[in-house]
């Protein structure tokens, strides 16, 4: 009890330490080839005179709302692939300025072609005007802005924006400014291996796949730190699956409302070694409680589960192949079912299959079925148990699944 404790008490250091450590919003997890690029955004000079057919105003005219996202367009100029189709970044505040959320890109060349700043209704602050557009003048680098991204790259780019207070679209190059919005949920997420050395949960990376009602709404590589997803609202249930090379899948399903709980509380994901299962043979005579010794099964450490099976049809003999004398893993001669044998206080019926943890001192039945999870390492023995192993004769195959 006392390090099963032990070992809750480390994951939750553990978890909520690297939580605190991982608050960083200047950066994004990237995979082999990629670099980041975060955008922010220059207003022009407020002593700019803009002029529309018979309407004058002055810049300074902006309106007094606090910018709640950047929406880009990213296309690459490599193959022309639109990368990002008016991507919506939520701002933070950062040394009096306004930055976006970092966006991954492949090392290539990019072009931005959409430039918008929005306040937390949806409504248009100001817009960066496209080449060739009626308002290009006033900036010094219209749309579209050509930018290289390298690998592990960290670019902040910061188009002149003005506002489109008194013009239409078209004066900025555009057809529309009208966006729809999108409600998301965001959820925290942690996931966590058993390391051997350290005997405790330790965070590690691995990829992360939500489906939404059947449909993929997140696919994108975690690290070892608590993630923050972000994810597209209105679904009735939420399907996680959680992959690492080496291990099972987790997979787990939630609806919209329990996904909501873990806005603050983030989702413990623990990933499991795939199973191993091994036959062996354990033998009457060798591998008698007298006068034979245990079958070593295996080494095992704390939180590993061990599930032994044996055919009951399997079948030993513990006196001169004499079938009166035969016993599956259960124990219970033909001729005695009911026969026991003590040893040193312990009893159990006469050809039974049994286990020690500890070198033959103490034993537990093992049978045709058990299983256990490990809360001591040690090792792992079997037996067969009789009084008298001269004259046994024959083995029982015994298979072994231990899994964590």
């Amino acid at each position: 009890m006392k390090t099963a404790f032990k070992f809750l008490m480390t994951l939750t250091i553990c978890m909520f330490t690297l939580w605190s450590c991982s608050d960083d919003e200047s950066s994004v997890t990237l995979v082999e080839g990629e670099g980041q690029v975060t955008f922010s955004f220059d207003v022009i000079n407020d002593t700019n005179t803009l002029t529309n057919g018979n309407k004058s105003f002055r810049n300074s005219q902006l309106v007094k709302t606090t910018p709640n996202q950047i929406v880009v367009t990213i296309q690459s100029t490599d193959d022309g692939s639109i990368v990002y189709d008016r991507e919506k970044l939520d701002v933070i505040a950062f040394n009096g300025n306004f930055i976006s959320d970092p966006i991954a890109l492949k090392t290539g060349n990019y072009e931005l072609t959409e430039y918008f700043v929005l306040d937390e209704d949806g409504n248009t602050l100001y817009v960066t005007p496209l080449e060739g557009s009626t308002l290009a003048y006033l900036v010094n680098d219209p749309l579209g802005t050509n930018f290289s991204i390298a690998k592990d790259d960290s670019k902040q780019i910061t188009p002149e924006v003005i506002t489109p207070e008194g013009f239409t679209a078209d004066d900025f190059g555009y057809t529309d400014f009208s966006f729809d919005i999108v409600e998301t949920i965001d959820f925290l997420i942690s996931t966590h291996i058993f390391d051997e050395a350290s005997e405790s949960y330790e965070l590690t990376d691995a990829n992360i796949l939500v489906t939404a009602d059947g449909t993929e709404v997140y696919n994108n590589a975690i690290a070892n730190v608590t993630e923050q997803i972000r994810v597209r609202d209105g679904f009735n249930s939420y399907t996680i699956t959680i992959t690492k090379s080496g291990y099972d899948d987790y997979v787990l399903t939630l609806t919209n409302a329990e996904l909501e709980l873990h806005a603050n509380k983030p989702l413990i994901v623990i990933l499991s070694l795939p199973p191993v299962t091994q036959s062996y043979d354990v033998f009457a005579k060798g591998n008698s409680v007298s006068g034979g010794v245990g079958l070593i099964i295996g080494e095992y450490e704390v939180g590993q589960t061990v599930v032994i099976n044996t055919d009951p049809n399997d079948i030993w003999n513990l006196s001169r192949n004499d079938p009166e004398f035969n016993s599956n893993a259960d124990g219970g001669l033909v001729v005695d079912p009911d026969a026991t044998y003590v040893k040193e206080g312990q009893e159990f019926i006469v050809g039974a299959l049994v286990g020690s943890f500890d070198n033959g001192t103490t034993f537990f039945k093992v049978g045709s079925q058990f299983q256990t999870t490990i809360t001591t390492s040690s090792e792992l023995r079997l037996y067969c148990w009789d009084s008298n192993n001269n004259d046994n004769f024959g083995s029982l195959k015994v298979t072994v699944t231990t899994t964590r």
